[in-house]
């Protein structure tokens, strides 16, 4: 959102705090504004990030459309080096499972489909890809 909030050129949407379910209107993004004019600049860009919400409702299936009087029950962060995706609560310390897959050249036709979870035979892969997302999302580095 800051990225689009800075092509209009609006005002500045205040960083969220701690706990930001009681403000109004926050981010945890930064602008991707500087990247787009200098897409040779990337510095600090290593991975792709992204976070989405996941309800379960009465036919006990997981998916992202969440009822609107209802709150995420579990948050999805994803870190998109090699390709990792943490299920965990609000907080990213309450780990409910962990998805590691291959995207590099070396990738078989079954793991591009995401079908062979890597997580258990990578473990020190998986321990630095998750305290990245832990800095990144618990340390404000978010851009978006």
């Amino acid at each position: 959102m800051p990225t689009l909030v800075e092509l209009c050129g609006l005002a500045p949407i205040p960083a969220c705090q701690a706990s930001s379910y009681h403000q109004s209107i926050c981010t945890e993004g930064q602008s991707l504004v500087p990247l787009l004019r200098n897409p040779e600049d990337t510095a600090n860009r290593t991975a792709a990030y992204s976070q989405y919400a996941f309800c379960m409702h009465d036919d006990m299936i997981w998916h992202d459309a969440c009822d609107a009087e209802v709150e995420p029950q579990v948050m999805g962060y994803a870190i998109r080096t090699h390709r990792i995706a943490l299920w965990a609560k609000h907080d990213l310390l309450q780990v409910l499972g962990q998805e590691l897959y291959d995207h590099t050249e070396a990738d078989s036709v079954e793991n591009e489909a995401e079908s062979v979870n890597l997580v258990h035979q990578y473990p020190a892969v998986v321990a630095s890809l998750h305290a990245q997302l832990v800095h990144f999302f618990d340390g404000n580095d978010a851009i978006s």
